[in-house]
Parts: structure tokens; C-alpha cells; sequence
């Protein structure tokens, strides 16, 4: 975003009527006529500010079969939060005046038929959503398609942020780290979530604590760039895995990102997908999927920090 851009949308904050109408479509889009029957302003002001606060990108309009509507803009869905979308969001978590919450309530009362209710919801759906059931349950509930009775291990588990699903989804999760501090963060995860069906094991990537063939699914989420032999730590992953056991691998694309390398403590920059998976095959297993993963938005209160894009392999051992 230009100096100019930028300009042009503070200026549009600094009037308190532009700020009261984006307050009141940070409940729900409303068409002009709406907009003037909550707020009590003359129609002509009411569409001479929404002009104003269109060019600045913080709203956008709807074709809703013969009328149109104004709502807030959505982020672009690259993962990049723009500097209207962080104020957007951060117009959608303040409170309403009772006064104009009323007259909202009765303007929604007057729209009629349940297609004008989803209509409406639409536009707010994604975000609702994510306030209401956050934005992992759908994982947990795709994941449990997967057999319960499996033993999945969680190498390079770090605090345990995996745990609370995988200890839901599955009867028996062991957990391993090389870091005591990580592990005993993991363990005190589970401890407030009342997580009683996970191991914690202290071991490395070139060492795994596990009994060979007792393993139905291994997870390397973001790990395997820390080994300090690829070829040997996949060689302990093929050990402990079942004949025919999943392995799922998370890991980054090399990157120039040298604030993100310092700052995640990492000792290489990442690995090329391709040579990975000739070391997976190389250690018996045998890839049967591989695609990008590009980090997305989790945050509803502001941007994640810029990370390097990412890509999963699933293998299956030989």
C-alpha cells in the first residue's frame, strides 16, 4: 500500500459519521436505504461517506437479486492481511451503541424469508465461524475418519500443540522430543487438558525411544529439518513403523528468510521437496502424495508473521 492510499484511509477514520456507518456494517451489509433508517442521517450524506469509504478499500458492495449492499471487505485470502483489512477487523470487535443496535435489530426484523437470512449470513459465515467454533474443529472431525485403534507417534512433538486432537482421535499417541523444556511444557498441555492416553518419551530424530513395528502413523510436523542425518532419522522412523504405517511429513521449502530462521532456531533453511523424497524412498518407504502448503490466516485480531511456505508428503513404509 502507497503513502497516498494510506493517507486517504486514515483521512476517512478521522470524520465520526464514516466511523459509525463502518461500525454498523461490522454487524451485517446493509443497502443505503438501511443504512438511513439506523443511523437517521439524509440519505445523500449517507451515500457521499459510503463513496468515500468505498475508494479506500474498506468496503465492498453486493448484488443481492435487485438491490445492493455494502459490507465490509474481506482479506484477499493470500495469507497477507492488508492494512483495510486489519482495520476491518479490528471494527468488527467493537461494541455497537445500544441505541443504533436497536434500530438494527428492527431493520433485520423487516427482512423477510429465510433466503434473506442466509443471504445475509453469508457475507459473515467464515467469520462467525471462527469466533464462535474457532478454526481447527473441522480438522478434528476429518481426522477421526481415521481408525482409532491406531498407535500414532507425534515425533518432535515440541509443547504439544498436536496433542489434545491426536489423544481425542486415537487410543494410544507417544510423544517424543530432545528438548526436556519442550516435553515437560507438553506434558503440563496435557495435564490441564486431562490428557491421559499419551507417552512422553525423550529421544532424538536419529534415536527413536520406540520398539520397532509398533506404529500405525508417524507425524514429522516441521521436524525433519532439524535432523542432523535425514537419511538416518527416516531410516528410525521406517523402524518403528507397522508393515504398510503411514508417515506424514510437514516440512519447509528453503527459504531467504533469516529473521524466521534465527528466530525459530533452525539449522538449515529448509528442504527441497525433491530430495526429500528421494531419501524417504531411499529408506523404504514409498510416497504416495506430495503438494504445497501455504500458511494461511489463523488470527482474527491481526496478522501472522510472514513464514516460509510449506509441503506435506505422505508415504506409506515398503
Amino acid at each position: 500500500m502507497d503513502n497516498k492510499t494510506t493517507d486517504r484511509l486514515f483521512r476517512s477514520l478521522s470524520d465520526s459519521t464514516r466511523r459509525q456507518i463502518l461500525r454498523l456494517l461490522g454487524e451485517v451489509p446493509l443497502t443505503v436505504g438501511e443504512i438511513v433508517e439506523v443511523t437517521g442521517l439524509p440519505q445523500s450524506t449517507v451515500s457521499r461517506q459510503l463513496k468515500i469509504l468505498r475508494d479506500t478499500g474498506l468496503l465492498v458492495d453486493f448484488k443481492e437479486g435487485p438491490r445492493v449492499i455494502t459490507g465490509l471487505a474481506e482479506p484477499n485470502g493470500n495469507g497477507e492481511l492488508q492494512l483495510s483489512d486489519m482495520i476491518n477487523q479490528w471494527v468488527r470487535g467493537q461494541p455497537l451503541p445500544k441505541l443504533l443496535s436497536d434500530r438494527l435489530a428492527r431493520v433485520l426484523e423487516g427482512r423477510k424469508g429465510e433466503g434473506d437470512k442466509f443471504e445475509r449470513l453469508a457475507y459473515q459465515w467464515d467469520e462467525l465461524r471462527r469466533q464462535y467454533f474457532g478454526s481447527q474443529f473441522h480438522l478434528e472431525a476429518l481426522c477421526s475418519l481415521l481408525p482409532s485403534e491406531w498407535h500414532v507417534l507425534d515425533v518432535g512433538t515440541g509443547t504439544g500443540y498436536l496433542l489434545p486432537a491426536l489423544s481425542r482421535i486415537f487410543q494410544h499417541v507417544t510423544a517424543v522430543d530432545p528438548s526436556p523444556a519442550m516435553l515437560r511444557l507438553a506434558r503440563q498441555r496435557a495435564d490441564k487438558e486431562g490428557i491421559k492416553n499419551v507417552i512422553f518419551k525423550y529421544g532424538r530424530l536419529e534415536s527413536i525411544p520406540q520398539e520397532a513395528e509398533t506404529i500405525d502413523a508417524a507425524l514429522a510436523i516441521l521436524v525433519l529439518h532439524h535432523a542432523t542425518d535425514y537419511g538416518v532419522a527416516l531410516g528410525e522412523l521406517h523402524r518403528v513403523l507397522k508393515p504398510e504405517a503411514y508417515l506424514l511429513v510437514v516440512d519447509l521449502f528453503p527459504h531467504s528468510n533469516e529473521d524466521f530462521q534465527r528466530e525459530m532456531g533452525d539449522p538449515v533453511s529448509g528442504i527441497h521437496p525433491e530430495e526429500l523424497t528421494g531419501w524417504m524412498e531411499q529408506a523404504g518407504f514409498s510416497v504416495t502424495l506430495w503438494r504445497h502448503l501455504a500458511p494461511g490466516e489463523e488470527s482474527v485480531s491481526g496478522p501472522i508473521k510472514s513464514a516460509p511456505d510449506m509441503y506435506l508428503i505422505k508415504a506409506n513404509k515398503k
